[in-house]
Parts: C-alpha cells; sequence; structure tokens
C-alpha cells in the first residue's frame, strides 16, 4: 500500500484501456478476485503456479454454464438495431437450443434499453483504473481491468456521470440484495466513479431462460442498484485482502490448503 495524493486514481476508458492493458505485467479482475475468494488453492495454481487447467473438466463447465454468451449474443443483437440474422447464424452463436430465447431477449431488449435511455450506450467497453481508497490517500497501486457490457457518459444531476448496466442470463432474475454483494459490480461501479468522479446509475438487467416445462417464457428484467460511497470503500477493502494473499503465495508464504471444488477442480 501506498500514499498518494490525488483525489481520483489515473484510469482509462474505450480504446485506450484496451491498448494499455496489453502493456501491463499484472493487473487485477473481477474473475481473479472470484477465484482467490471462493478457491484459494486453485488461484494459486492458475495465476502463481501456472498449472494448465484440464481440457475435458474446462468442457464440462461450459457446458453447465453455456447459457451466459446468450446474454452477450442478445445483447450485441439489440444494439445492432438491425433485423435478427438467419436462425442458423444464432444457433452457431448461443446454441440451437436457446434461438426462441434469443430472438425473445432481442425483442425485450430493445423495449427494455430504450426505457433506461440507454439504447445508444457503448457496448462491451474496456476501462482501467489504479485502485485507490475513494477518502483516503491509500492505494494497492494495482490496476483493475474490465468490460463494461453497457455503459454511457451522460449528465446526472449537475455534474457528468456514468450509467452503467451489466446483463446476466439464468433461471431467475438478480435480486437486488445478491446484486449489492457482488464484487464485479461492486468494482464496475468503482470504475464509473474513478472515470467520472460521480458513483453511476447501475442496472442489472436479467435475461431470464424459459422453462416450457414449467410454462415460464423468457423475459428479460432490471434491477436498480443505488451503490454508496460505502461500497467503494468495501470494494477497496476486499481487494486489499485478496491482493494480501496473492503477496504471500509470490513470497511462498501461503499455507496450503485443500482444493474447495474437489473432484471438479480444473488443475488435477
Amino acid at each position: 500500500m501506498v500514499k498518494i495524493q490525488s483525489s481520483r486514481p489515473p484510469c482509462w476508458y474505450g480504446e485506450s484501456a484496451e491498448k494499455r492493458v496489453k502493456t501491463l505485467d499484472f493487473y487485477w479482475s473481477s474473475q481473479r478476485q472470484s477465484l482467490i475468494q471462493n478457491c484459494p488453492a486453485c488461484y494459486k495454481k492458475k495465476y502463481i503456479d501456472k498449472v494448465p487447467e484440464n481440457p475435458f473438466k474446462t468442457r464440462d463447465k461450459k457446458a453447465i454454464y453455456g447459457y451466459g454468451s446468450v446474454a452477450h449474443v442478445a445483447v450485441e443483437l439489440a444494439m445492432a438495431g438491425e433485423d435478427l440474422p438467419s436462425e442458423a447464424e444464432i444457433a452457431a452463436r448461443a446454441g440451437a437450443q436457446h434461438i426462441d430465447d434469443v430472438k425473445t431477449h432481442v425483442s425485450l431488449l430493445k423495449t427494455k434499453l430504450d426505457v433506461l435511455g440507454l439504447a445508444d450506450a457503448n457496448n462491451e467497453t474496456h476501462f482501467l483504473c489504479y485502485i485507490k481508497h475513494p477518502e483516503k490517500d491509500e492505494s494497492l497501486d494495482i490496476p483493475l481491468y474490465g468490460i463494461l457490457d453497457l455503459s454511457k457518459l451522460e449528465i446526472l444531476g449537475k455534474e457528468k456521470g456514468m450509467h452503467i448496466a451489466d446483463t446476466k442470463s439464468g433461471a431467475q432474475k438478480w435480486g437486488k440484495s445478491k446484486c449489492m454483494k457482488h464484487y464485479q459490480f461492486k468494482g464496475y461501479a468503482y470504475a464509473g466513479w474513478a472515470i467520472t468522479g460521480k458513483i453511476p446509475l447501475f442496472d442489472v438487467i436479467s435475461l431470464v431462460r424459459s422453462d416450457h416445462k414449467k410454462g415460464k417464457e423468457a423475459t428479460v428484467e432490471n434491477q436498480p442498484i443505488d451503490f454508496t460511497m460505502k461500497d467503494l470503500i468495501d470494494f477497496y477493502e476486499l481487494t486489499d485482502i485478496a491482493m494480501r494473499l496473492h503477496k504471500q503465495m509470490l513470497a511462498g508464504e501461503w499455507q496450503e490448503q485443500p482444493c474447495t471444488r474437489d473432484f471438479f477442480c480444473p488443475y488435477k
């Protein structure tokens, strides 16, 4: 941890972030944070020891969580503002079993984004910002990197701010309590603050898949999240704890623990 004097950290948004991250030897991300929190042993194998993943177990994981790609395909098509491509192209990108859901999601997304004022937002925009304490002259001196599903710079009140939306797909809507605890969302809110100096408006858009056995059609629902400065401080403190653990692993001072994934560990 180092002392700094500036009120906000150095940050980049858009193409400048995408180019700059390629020059870095190390950066932090929500994926790294999630892994070190949920299974430190896996984190060490992947990022410290550089153990390659077992391709068979990676394949099984993709089969289980593959529906997540549907959200990205649907957002891209909704933002394009053009007629839907052929069913064959949708199937190639999202899977043949999801064609009807993608069509429904695209139609509903267009309406939802218009209502939220995000029809002209940027899609999949890169950001890079150094992590500092929002209220103290302290910095972890590491960059946070990520990609915002939807983001838009606009006037919030009397100041320039940002409206951010993240899309999630699954069997049900993401509720407010779950969203408020999500490290990734706090990181995105931190990035919005770092870029503009104002905590952003934030929406989580759930693309809920159909379940015809239960008579459920695919839906698109949004959950507004009111992040506060406390959430940005929580983000900083969680990252600080994770970085201390990361440094212990690099120094060989971390006491080995069993993998929490057991048989499903992709590094066995």
